[in-house]
């Protein structure tokens, strides 16, 4: 992982930023904020002067405000992986600054974000910052020809451990399973798993019992009424994305028939067999069928 430092070079008024238009890959036609690699043996603090001095030939020093862990992603393949310290320095926007070899360099103001060609994260960056004064992001970048695309900016220290419950309803030794959307920015799942087959299930909400989470989520999700039905087991479920303490269920007393909801989140539902599964499940799912066939109440975590 390279270790970088980004200059946000403003006025006083944080109205006006000093961009650098790269002409060298990444980010080759954007403009984003002047920085560099880290040497060995040199602080961050020394990297973002010796930075600023050696990309405009300004002479400062910067105020530390936070680092994001940023991946560029190509192909589903981490094309570049970063960890960014973010500085701030305010100039008086008549000081006089050198061209750069790296590109060329200009005031852009805070109004002119949308308009102008940014590298996606620089901006999450700024107002992250700046203004909800976060210490720690994480963002994620995709690469897809000469564009780059945010796929997730996410705040680290706003993460919470999540309770949900998933079902696994009986009938005719088959047990019923929904299509997750193939598209997370439609179906906005914290735990991702697009296209994947999941159980009935969701997430806990103040005041619930487990049993009455289970009964309104497979209500909401498929239309089906849970008449009996018991906890089976707990899970410790931990994505690149989240983590839950997943609750399941178990159930082969309902009425009614499964039926689309939810199509934002669930595209059809259908029954399977235990031996002739799906390749692809969703993660809790996936460990509350082992669970069940291990006949464990608690796996442990990588079992």
């Amino acid at each position: 992982m390279l270790k970088i430092v980004n200059l946000c070079v403003t006025d006083k008024e944080k109205m006006k930023f000093l961009f650098l238009k790269r002409n060298k890959p990444p980010f080759s036609g954007y403009f984003g904020m002047m920085g560099g690699k880290v040497e060995k043996n040199e602080s961050e603090n020394d990297a973002a002067s010796r930075e600023l001095f050696e990309e405009s030939g300004i002479n400062s020093t910067g105020d530390f405000l936070g680092k994001c862990h940023e991946k560029i992603i190509e192909n589903d393949s981490v094309i570049g992986e970063f960890e960014i310290y973010f500085y701030h320095f305010i100039v008086d926007e008549t000081t006089e600054f050198n061209p750069s070899e790296e590109g060329d360099i200009k005031w852009i103001n805070k109004e002119e974000f949308e308009e102008t060609k940014l590298i996606p994260s620089d901006p999450l960056m700024i107002d992250t910052f700046f203004n909800k004064k976060a210490r720690e992001v994480e963002s994620i970048i995709k690469k897809n020809g000469d564009e780059y695309l945010q796929e997730r900016f996410e705040t680290v220290e706003n993460r919470k451990v999540g309770v949900g419950v998933g079902v696994m309803i009986f009938s005719d030794e088959k047990i019923l399973l929904g299509k997750r959307h193939e598209d997370n920015n439609v179906s906005k799942s914290i735990m991702g798993g697009e296209g994947s087959w999941t159980m009935p299930g969701g997430k806990l909400e103040y005041g619930e019992s487990f049993e009455e989470a289970a009964i309104r989520e497979t209500q909401e999700e498929c239309g089906i009424i849970l008449n009996n039905i018991k906890v089976m087991c707990v899970n410790n479920d931990k994505s690149e994305k989240s983590q839950f303490v997943t609750l399941g269920l178990f159930s082969d007393d309902f009425t009614g028939k499964e039926k689309v909801m939810e199509p934002d989140k669930i595209t059809e539902w259908k029954w399977f067999s235990l031996d002739n599964l799906p390749e692809k499940l969703y993660l809790p799912t996936r460990k509350m069928i082992q669970n069940y066939r291990q006949n464990k109440y608690y796996i442990e975590d990588n079992k």
